[in-house]
């Protein structure tokens, strides 16, 4: 028996206060990295290990963020192979309009999600590290996430669907795990970014309509990341 399972993130965590722009493109390197949990059933569990890089490129209050291509990591769990997967996920940010369009592949079928951005605070601490050669500073929102920006790149944007912050986000810890920039490219050629067109469009309630319908008829209980195969 196998089963293939698929990660999905959405919403958009993000607040308006910009500050002042750039008129420098970027290009950010970003690795991403999760443990999932996995119950077979009430006396077999493990956690599962998966990580992929992923390319932040952000020019005159636009974004895209994309994934490289990954293989699926087959694991065993109790005797069953599991496969996981990062889906093939595309995020672009309009910090003009507002709006945030995601492409995102499930069960080898795609889907169009558009929404606006969601108004974030973020709570600002007095903690700093360097990440990437950056002064970073830590702040928290009311969830629970964990960001780390620098004011030394005076852009709002961020990994996935985080953004907001007085500078650029270079890292995230979440319940989706962690994602951390490990290099930075400045340039003053704007690279191309399109919005995403390929899928069927819905809406984000009627996707994760879609995703729990499919989870149910393929015998797997998903609750946030922790997923049992039954």
């Amino acid at each position: 028996m196998k089963k293939i399972i698929s990660l999905l993130v959405f919403g958009c965590v993000c607040s308006f206060a910009l500050g002042q722009g750039t008129t420098e493109s970027l290009v950010v390197k970003y690795k991403h990295s999760m443990k999932i949990p996995v119950s077979v059933n009430q006396n077999a569990s493990d956690n599962i290990e998966q990580s992929a890089d992923f390319t932040l490129m952000y020019s005159d209050g636009k974004s895209l963020y994309s994934g490289d291509k990954q293989a699926k990591t087959e694991t065993m769990v109790s005797g069953m192979r599991v496969d996981v997967g990062m889906p093939e996920e595309i995020t672009y940010k309009d910090f003009g309009s507002k709006t945030v369009v995601t492409q995102t592949d499930f069960f080898d079928k795609k889907f169009l999600i558009t929404k606006n951005m969601i108004d974030n605070e973020w709570i600002i601490t007095n903690e700093q590290k360097t990440i990437a050669g950056y002064s970073c500073t830590k702040a928290t929102n009311s969830i629970g996430d964990v960001i780390w920006f620098s004011n030394e790149i005076p852009v709002p944007d961020g990994p996935i669907v985080f953004c907001g912050a007085p500078g650029l986000i270079l890292e995230v810890v979440s319940r989706m795990g962690t994602t951390t920039a490990v290099s930075i490219l400045k340039s003053k050629n704007t690279p191309k970014m399109d919005p995403p067109a390929e899928g069927k469009r819905v809406t984000e309630a009627e996707f994760m309509e879609i995703v729990r319908k499919r989870m149910e008829a393929n015998g797997v209980k998903q609750g946030g990341l922790n997923v049992e195969i039954r």
